[in-house]
């Protein structure tokens, strides 16, 4: 089993045996790791050299990258050689990444910086934005502390018993809600007196380490 690594992409892995391949979200592109024995391994293969990379998830027997100030990219011989698949992206820094089954085929979504979302029903030949979240009434407060000082989408995520219920946080400012696939997502909100920064949302019924 293979798992990735990152902050925007997939954080959570269920199987009932150990991994073998994990692939590393870094600075300066990807690095694919593969074990050699018990406690052991081994660094494969080094790539997208100069991206820094920020979400990685899988489709199947593809590999999807997300990288901050570019955009996305996907591998289909494990991390080695990589094809860039963003036709209707228009925001070209890549924050998140996550995949849904719906109605019969995958679903991916993208979130980018400034905040927008996206996705795609082809394993990204083509992409589709979802402007609802542009709506939403707090999003001129949504502010990232550092250049270029504007918030991103930090995580996405979904109800495991609804492939239409998702979950998307704004790093920082907001979490939203979306019981249509994204369309009319809405701020959850928070009480007065105590209204915390919002990065990142995880859902799940409980996690067991796969070493």
């Amino acid at each position: 089993m293979a798992i990735g690594l990152s902050h925007g992409g997939t954080t959570i892995y269920r199987n009932g045996e150990s991994s073998d391949e994990v692939h590393v979200a870094t600075m300066d592109g990807l690095v694919t790791l593969a074990r050699r024995g018990p406690g052991q391994w081994d660094t494969v293969s080094h790539s997208l050299h100069g991206l820094h990379i920020q979400a990685v998830i899988f489709v199947d027997d593809t590999v999807f990258a997300g990288a901050f100030r570019d955009s996305v990219y996907a591998s289909e011989d494990h991390g080695r050689t990589w094809e860039r698949r963003d036709n209707g992206i228009g925001i070209r820094s890549v924050y998140s990444l996550a995949s849904q089954w719906v109605d019969g085929h995958h679903r991916i979504y993208a979130g980018t910086e400034p905040p927008h979302l996206y996705f795609t029903d082809d394993l990204g030949d083509s992409w589709t934005q979802l402007p609802g979240m542009r709506e939403i009434e707090s999003l001129p407060t949504w502010r990232f502390a550092s250049d270029p000082f504007t918030g991103h989408v930090k995580h996405i995520n979904f109800d495991p018993g609804d492939p239409d219920h998702l979950y998307v946080s704004i790093e920082v400012g907001g979490l939203l809600e979306s019981f249509d696939g994204g369309e009319r997502p809405a701020a959850l909100g928070w009480p007065a007196v105590a209204r915390p920064p919002i990065s990142r949302q995880a859902l799940g019924t409980g996690a067991r380490r796969v070493s």
